[in-house]
């Protein structure tokens, strides 16, 4: 498993040793006073817990994110308006991307999915977007119609889903972008926390291509 840039628990800051992007918002970006030796402290200590969970989350064995088991199922409405089962892709070798508009990294790896698609997707291939909506404003309807506008503008072609309810817990999602392709039966054989290396996927996606159903 490859760990990389994700969105996680933590959003705002920066963590340079680990080469971590923190991002912190202009207004807060000013000359500020030094912090009492006990908060600062206290600040360390509580960004290096979040770091040592970052690195622990990205490195998890790929046995426990389900590689080698039959994918968990998944259904709901797709951005079409129309059901979404994962079960319907049976026969196809499929990429499974959690993602949602708010996460830098999963944004950068947009272009290199669409890519993926292009080339794949007349050999048997799709990729199936779960995007994650924070908006607790938007209902799962609003968010599907956002996305369908988000999709085309990006030229996102391949199904997306506004991720059912406890489809995280049941693949084990910790950080945003995560991303697992699956066989032609529909087991997982290969699952990477963070954006995604496109050479990597690509020859992983050639070699499951090639197999016999």
């Amino acid at each position: 498993m490859r760990a990389s840039k994700a969105c996680g628990a933590i959003h705002a800051g920066s963590i340079p040793a680990f080469g971590i992007p923190f991002p912190v918002p202009s207004r807060y970006n000013t000359a500020m006073k030094p912090l009492p030796g006990w908060l600062s402290g206290s600040l360390i200590v509580l960004v290096a817990i979040g770091a040592v969970w970052f690195l622990a989350a990205s490195t998890t064995p790929s046995e426990e994110r389900g590689v080698g088991k039959p994918a968990p199922p998944l259904a709901g409405t797709a951005t079409t308006g129309k059901p979404f089962a994962l079960s319907d892709y049976r026969g196809k070798v499929v990429l499974i991307n959690f993602w949602g508009e708010w996460c830098p990294p999963c944004v950068q790896e947009i272009p290199d999915l669409v890519s993926l698609q292009k080339k794949y997707e007349r050999r048997g291939f799709t990729i199936i977007g779960l995007a994650e909506n924070k908006d607790p404003n938007l209902t799962e309807a609003q968010y599907r119609a956002f996305l369908t506008g988000y999709l085309a503008k990006n030229g996102m072609t391949y199904p997306n889903v506004p991720a059912p309810e406890g489809a995280k817990q049941a693949y084990g999602l910790e950080v945003f972008p995560t991303s697992y392709l699956l066989d032609k039966r529909g087991n997982i054989v290969y699952a990477t926390v963070g954006a995604i290396d496109p050479a990597d996927i690509a020859s992983r996606i050639e070699k499951q291509l090639s197999k016999g159903d």
